[in-house]
């Protein structure tokens, strides 16, 4: 039998690993973390930050000191990304991820400031010269800077890469693509075999191409209808929201800037019907279809090609000087007009002349003209009067607010319309009848 000779430093590694607790062995340095993004009346920001720890920790060994983070994103279109220090405001320990805070947990939550004026919290890049948004390659850095304490009283620090990058509102919507090859995201209520409408979101200038993404999250626009006010509201819609392949308009002028799109709108009308066709829940007579800027203009040319499709409209903002011959078709469509004065993106006047005219003409026409865009004392682009209507903000002289005035708006449909003529059809038979017997009688 061999014998087996231990060295000086194997015998000293013999010796550690001998009184060295099992539980310190067996620790893992590396964790992983989510990170989350909501979409604010301000754009997407990254606002909280979730580890999953190997192991539990107490939660009164974590500070909002604990960490040194760090925005690390990277641009999908070769432009220079300015990254810097993100402000942790409060964190805390839970039992599951987005659970709720515990005395000790695998989980740490990490809130981070987030408000209009936030540095390096952005989830887009705006490109000057295309004018638009782009998604960005979405990483942080974060470092932990004073150990936690697990529950069997060690000391533990790990190092930390990301997961998964998680949009709250934007992943509730899937993706999709038309016959004739128009991107869009949609939210489907859950089936409970009711009849639900659908709001039609059409997104800006900057929001086109093909990410499918920014038409979403570049504002509120589509996901403020699947707010708990807004669901309530009307009565679980379902939302769609098309992507541009570009601008919606054929040519737009922004001072020295010219934006030159295509007009898409047989295929947006082409989409909806698609979309309805194959989502029987869908109420036709509760389709309700509006946009900002030149999402507004979509707004209109697509009431204007297919108004029979529509109970409403809400154009905000647009990018359009109406033409009133086409005002003349939809004036028995129930539209609210929305502008802010001071817009210095888009003349106000726009939607005064397309209100007045609609007024005049005797149109079903409702418009709400805001002094500025300041909401909680701080002042938002002029152009952005978006942000009033999608926080339900509107509100008629009798107090009936923007969502509940849209929601009551009904379409009569086919069926409705055949209801509404039988007693017309049923006299005319009688009529006949008569006529005929009349005559019969005569001949005898």
């Amino acid at each position: 039998m061999k014998k087996r000779i231990l060295t000086g430093s194997a015998l000293s590694l013999a010796i550690l690993l001998a009184t060295t607790p099992a539980s310190v062995l067996a620790q893992d340095n590396t964790a992983q973390y989510d990170l989350y993004a909501t979409v604010y009346d301000y754009g997407p920001r990254v606002d909280k930050i979730v580890l999953e720890l190997p192991e539990e920790v107490k939660a009164d060994s974590v500070e909002t000191d604990s960490f040194h983070i760090q925005s690390a994103n990277k641009s999908q279109i070769d432009l220079e990304v300015t990254n810097g220090d993100r402000v942790v405001t409060n964190t805390y320990v839970t039992d599951n991820e987005n659970g709720e805070e515990t005395d000790s947990g695998k989980y740490i939550t990490i809130e981070l400031e987030t408000n209009l004026n936030t540095q390096f919290a952005e989830v887009l890049q705006w490109d000057e010269e295309s004018f638009s948004n782009y998604p960005m390659d979405m990483n942080y850095n974060v470092e932990q800077i004073i150990p936690f304490e697990s529950v069997d009283g060690e000391e533990i620090s790990y190092t930390y890469t990301m997961d998964e990058f998680i949009q709250n509102e934007v992943d509730l919507f899937t993706s999709g693509e038309s016959e004739e090859g128009i991107h869009y995201r949609d939210y489907k209520p859950e089936d409970d075999g009711e009849k639900h409408p659908l709001i039609i979101w059409l997104h800006g200038a900057g929001e086109g191409g093909d990410s499918n993404v920014t038409q979403i999250n570049g504002n509120r626009g589509a996901t403020a209808f699947i707010s708990k006010e807004a669901q309530e509201a009307f009565d679980n819609p379902y939302v769609l929201a098309p992507q541009s392949p570009d601008y919606w308009m054929p040519e737009l002028v922004l001072g020295e800037t010219v934006l030159k799109g295509t007009d898409n709108t047989d295929k947006v009308v082409a989409l909806i019907k698609e979309y309805i066709a194959v989502n029987e829940n869908i109420d036709t007579s509760r389709v309700y279809i509006g946009g900002c800027s030149m999402g507004g203009y979509q707004t209109w040319e697509t009431l204007f090609a297919a108004p029979e499709l529509f109970a409403a409209a809400f154009p905000i903002c647009a990018a359009y000087e109406v033409p009133q011959d086409k005002l003349d078709t939809v004036k028995d469509t129930p539209i609210w007009i929305i502008h802010a004065e001071n817009d210095d993106t888009i003349p106000v006047q726009y939607s005064r002349d397309a209100y007045n005219y609609l007024k005049d003409n005797g149109g079903n026409v409702h418009y709400t003209e805001y002094p500025n865009v300041q909401i909680d004392g701080q002042d938002f682009s002029t152009h952005a009067s978006w942000i009033y209507p999608l926080n339900n903000d509107p509100k008629l002289e009798d107090g009936t607010t923007f969502f509940e005035w849209m929601s009551s708006q009904k379409k009569e449909t086919s069926s409705t319309n055949e209801q509404s003529n039988l007693p017309i059809i049923i006299g005319g038979v009688i009529i006949l009848v008569a006529i005929a017997g009349f005559i019969i009688y005569k001949k005898k």
